[in-house]
Formats: C-alpha cells, structure tokens, sequence
C-alpha cells in the first residue's frame, strides 16, 4: 500500500487534496502494483521545464526519470560509493518512453518505480508516471536498461552477488 505524502515535502495544493491522493494510491496499489517493491517520486513542474507550447519539454521527462532511479536505488540503501568500491558503474544503455498526456505548469506528478527484470549484467527499471493535477491520469511510462559496466576495463560486467541482492529486493514478482 502506498504511503501518504509528508505534509512538509509538498505544496499546500498536494495537501489539500490529499484525500484524493489516498484513494488513487490504494487503487494503484490494489490493482497493478500489489505484489512489487515501488518507489514513489513526487515532482511539481516548474517554468523552465516548458517548451514553447507551454507544456513539458519531451526530453525534462528523462530528468524525471533519473530522479525518480536515484531515488529508488537510494531507497534500498544504494549509494554511488557502493558501485565504485566494486569498480562498477551501472550505465544507461536504452530508454523507451511512452508519452501519454502532456504536463503543465505546476502539475504534480506522481512517478512509480520497480526493477522489471535483472539479467546476468544488466537490469532494467520500469517507471510509470500519473499527472494528479488532471485527474490521475497516465502521464508517461518507460523502461530504463542498465548495463553494469567495470570501470577499469569499460566493459560490461556481471553483476556482483552483495549488489544482486539488493537489486531482487526491488525486483517485481
């Protein structure tokens, strides 16, 4: 069940409709994301993320995205020194995003975040984001891979046991 939002993390608008938030996260929860670990990541849209048609810029919402990983990876206790302690890094190698409704000045975006799928040196993470300020509706959804890549050589590495668990404790079932 999704947790509601910290009252000092967000603008008096969040709270006010914090009712509305509650019930829309039990609905997500209930119904698609029951039986995996998701991040949530709040965002309000802000005035210089808009394009000349006064909507989100397609290329802010990959900003969007890189917040709401780090989050996620932090969440589980993920810090950057733990990747380069193994000499690792994990790289964006692809990105499909899936634009749905666009987002406007002061929208607040409400993204969720599990890893999807873990391979033998990569994994890839699985965002879907709803715009609250319009109704809930799906605003984005894309799928992020990550290649593990060994800093001293460049080249893709299997992903270490000790970082493999943490990595299946986000993975959804």
């Amino acid at each position: 069940m999704c947790s509601k939002p910290s009252p000092n993390l967000y603008s008096e608008t969040s709270n006010r409709r914090a009712g509305e938030w509650e019930r829309f996260a039990r609905s997500i929860s209930s119904v698609k994301f029951a039986s995996m670990h998701k991040h949530e990541t709040r965002l309000k849209v802000r005035s210089y993320e808009l394009d000349f048609f006064q909507h989100v810029n397609n290329a802010v919402y990959l900003n969007y995205i890189e917040q709401a990983r780090v989050e996620l990876l932090q969440s589980a206790g993920f810090t950057l020194n733990d990747f380069l302690a193994q000499k690792m890094l994990p790289v964006v190698v692809n990105i499909n995003i899936n634009y749905r409704r666009s987002s406007h000045l002061n929208d607040e975006l409400l993204i969720f975040t599990h890893i999807s799928r873990i391979g033998t040196s990569s994994f890839t993470m699985r965002h879907e984001a709803y715009n609250l300020t319009q109704g809930n509706v799906p605003s984005f959804d894309a799928d992020v891979t990550h290649a593990v890549i060994d800093t001293t050589t460049g080249k893709s590495t299997p992903i270490p046991d000790r970082l493999l668990q943490k990595l299946s404790s986000l993975h959804s079932q």
